[in-house]
């Protein structure tokens, strides 16, 4: 089992060399817990949690975040409140660009 290209760089860009090996770690676990979920676009899930974080506390927060309801986790990653709408800025179903 393994991560995407686009994430792997993504984590490559976000954490220290010292970090990285971790933070694939929490990800492909998370990736393995996912599976039982046939509903769930896994890799979206993945992009949504680095997105919103480049600190490895704040990822424990919304790795659990996610195994609650990973709904919840992408609400957080690709939407924004505004005049009381959920505005969609991201869409992680699609691969990281940059």
């Amino acid at each position: 089992m393994s991560l995407p290209p686009d994430i792997l760089h993504k984590i490559s860009q976000k954490y220290s060399d010292d970090q990285q090996a971790e933070v694939q770690l929490k990800l492909l676990d998370l990736k393995r817990f996912l599976e039982s979920h046939s509903w769930v676009e896994i890799d979206r899930v993945l992009r949504g949690v680095i997105h919103l974080n480049s600190n490895l506390d704040k990822m424990d927060i919304f790795i659990n975040l996610t195994r609650q309801d990973p709904r919840d986790l992408l609400l957080n990653a690709e939407y924004k409140l505004e005049n009381g709408k959920d505005i969609q800025l991201h869409d992680f179903s699609k691969p990281f660009t940059d």
